[in-house]
């Protein structure tokens, strides 16, 4: 059960059904999935940049649809800070961030 699962601050759950202390490399698939995706974006960037020039209001469309996009999402992540459920370390500390991005309406 969800109950059964449940480990104090600090702690998670392992595969016996202990609670185990956390280690310091439980955020780094968060950190370098970040930095993956913001390599990327600079990869299509500089691709769209050495283009023709004829085709420069594509690069601004290009980019304006894709922050669009990446706010969309940010206000959609936030959707699952308001449901009442406890969360696990890396992604509670990233509902956390994108709360910044939210629009409390």
């Amino acid at each position: 059960s969800l109950a059964c699962t449940r480990c104090e601050a600090g702690l998670k759950p392992a595969d016996i059904g202990e609670c185990v202390q956390c280690g310091g490399g439980d955020i780094y698939p968060i950190i370098l999935t970040m930095l993956i995706a913001f390599m990327l974006l600079v990869g299509i960037y500089r691709i769209n940049d050495k283009a023709d020039t004829a085709s420069g209001t594509r690069s601004v469309l290009l980019v304006v649809i894709a922050g669009g996009q990446m706010v969309t999402i940010f206000q959609q992540l936030t959707v699952f800070a308001s449901i009442r459920l406890q969360w696990a370390s890396p992604f509670d500390n990233l509902l956390d961030f994108l709360s910044l991005f939210a629009f409390n309406l």
